[in-house]
């Protein structure tokens, strides 16, 4: 049954309602529903067992509440559920965490024409990123901040053939932020051979907190302090052992 007010003010029980000159505003109790109309149109309806909210027809709000820190979200055809916020780019966490996960394709064997030479380390395999493709390119293997914000950089590389005659070996986390330091690090780390066998190996680990604005950038640096270039030692390329990590806190 409906109910249908009349011009003026009206009384039905505990229900008080005034309509203007077009009586056109009905309450309508409907089979398991009840719906709120204006010239013709059903503006809010409650329905099913569990009171499905919809709004003009339009879209229907969840039964049930979600979870902590959760959003509404409508997929654009009348359905609307409670999701994760998405990017988390501002700490507000989600499924769309920004994770970068690069590694080598091959082995990178350290050759240099001369001493003390920079060379970049050739990341040149993503297993795996949320961030946009953009982001990381594979080509000169630099890591491009999409928004300003605090970066956790987290690397490890594995050297082998470590020339006995190196007086020491120098890992960097370099960038074009600001405030980079000496040959533009940001992070860095020596290893010092001591006069070991060739042949040996040593693990590299660095990592830091980094704060980067929009468009800095980040790659890996290796290089020895010798007095001549050097061959024969290699970064091996498993992925357990040589991989960069970066991830927008």
């Amino acid at each position: 049954m409906s109910y249908k007010y009349s011009k003026g003010s009206t009384v039905q029980g505990d229900i008080k309602g005034a309509d203007d000159s077009d009586r056109d505003t009905v309450i309508d109790f409907g089979e398991d529903r009840l719906d709120l109309q204006t010239n013709g149109s059903t503006r809010l309806k409650i329905s099913g067992s569990q009171g499905q909210v919809t709004f003009n027809e339009a879209y229907t709000f969840p039964y049930a509440d979600g979870n902590r820190d959760q959003v509404l979200a409508t997929d654009g055809d009348g359905a609307v559920s409670w999701v994760d916020p998405a990017g988390g780019g501002d700490g507000g966490g989600g499924d769309a965490t920004l994770v970068l996960m690069a590694h080598l394709s091959s082995d990178f064997a350290y050759n240099t024409s001369g001493a003390n030479e920079f060379q970049t380390v050739p990341f040149n395999n993503i297993l795996n990123s949320t961030f946009a493709g953009s982001d990381f390119n594979t080509s000169n293997y630099t890591f491009t901040a999409p928004e300003e914000g605090f970066y956790f950089i987290n690397l490890s590389l594995y050297q082998q053939s470590i020339n006995s005659d190196t007086t020491q070996y120098q890992v960097s986390i370099s960038s074009s932020a600001a405030w980079a330091g000496t040959n533009g690090s940001i992070a860095f780390r020596n290893y010092f051979p001591g006069g070991s066998a060739e042949n040996s190996a040593h693990m590299h680990r660095l990592d830091r907190v980094a704060h980067l604005s929009g468009s800095d950038t980040i790659k890996i640096t290796f290089r020895n302090i010798r007095a001549t270039a050097e061959s024969g030692t290699t970064l091996h390329s498993g992925k357990h052992l040589t991989y960069l990590s970066i991830q927008k806190l």
